[in-house]
């Protein structure tokens, strides 16, 4: 087991859970002992609307026009070393195929260096929270290509995904975060936050 990579997923759901927690919901399949690591940056001047979900954009990231129409949004996490490209958060609803069609659609956008699937290497945990369901996962491999049609390939390594889809009342929301894994590692609290910081209006 790789234990870096379990310890940032340890604090990506400590920062949801402690999201949630700080803002009075419920939360349910949580693990206690998970409720010890972060404290939410909660501003009211920097909320966003997305959909019919509100949320709260972390300090530091910067909102961009989106690249495609298929996007509601897309936001820029500076990378913090100029050896490393920014990463990217994109923000989708509308897609097609069930929750875990679109986790494995993802997975196949990695390869691994043993050759073991990447769904195989990938963590996910379930939340219920306010009405809504979010699922969360985060991998690290070799990123080969957007999965969009007539995408180039490309072939990345040392980077990460990590990516949320939220079901509310009539939509799903994905967020989908990829970038190299030392830029990733610096901003997976605040993409906990952000995740668990969202709520229906």
């Amino acid at each position: 087991m790789n234990y870096k990579f379990f310890t940032y997923f340890f604090i990506i759901v400590s920062s949801i859970i402690m999201s949630l927690i700080l803002n009075n919901n419920t939360v349910s399949n949580i693990d206690d002992k998970s409720i010890d690591l972060v404290n939410s940056n909660f501003k009211k001047e920097n909320f966003i609307t997305i959909g019919n979900l509100r949320g709260n954009v972390p300090d530091g990231w910067i909102q961009e026009t989106p690249q495609s129409s298929m996007r509601l949004t897309q936001f820029k996490l500076p990378s913090k070393d100029s050896e490393y490209n920014d990463a990217e958060l994109s923000v989708f609803n509308a897609i097609g195929g069930t929750t875990q069609d679109n986790l494995d659609r993802w997975y196949k956008q990695f390869d691994q260096i043993d050759g073991i699937p990447s769904k195989q290497k990938a963590r996910v945990r379930d939340f219920s929270i306010a009405g809504m369901k979010i699922t969360i996962t985060d991998l690290k491999g070799i990123f080969t290509g957007g999965g969009m049609p007539m995408s180039p390939l490309v072939r990345k390594e040392n980077f990460r995904l990590l990516a949320a889809i939220v079901e509310t009342t009539n939509e799903k929301y994905y967020f989908k975060l990829i970038g190299h894994e030392n830029v990733l590692n610096y901003w997976a609290v605040s993409f906990g936050e952000f995740i668990g910081n969202l709520r229906q209006i």
